[in-house]
């Protein structure tokens, strides 16, 4: 399974990484794959797909009655 991060990068999931073909460059370490990727737009998706995760933790706490992740517990899943 990929990672959602990596979706977040512009991974395509061509599955064709370990023959060293990374049509999207986003794990490439050849020049040509990774001058492609723009780097401000991928971290500001990033940081977007963080900030969002977050805040759908918050809430998903918030509608258990919880009011900091430390006071999650098992019981809670």
């Amino acid at each position: 399974m990929i990672s959602p991060f990596m979706l977040t990068l512009g991974c395509i999931q061509a599955r064709d990484c370990a023959l060293g073909n990374r049509p999207a460059g986003i794990t490439t370490m050849d020049p040509a794959g990774y001058r492609a990727i723009d780097i401000d737009s991928r971290a500001r998706r990033a940081m977007t797909f963080y900030k969002n995760k977050l805040e759908a933790v918050a809430e998903m706490l918030g509608a258990a009655g919880i009011d900091h992740p430390i006071r999650l517990n098992r019981r809670h899943v």
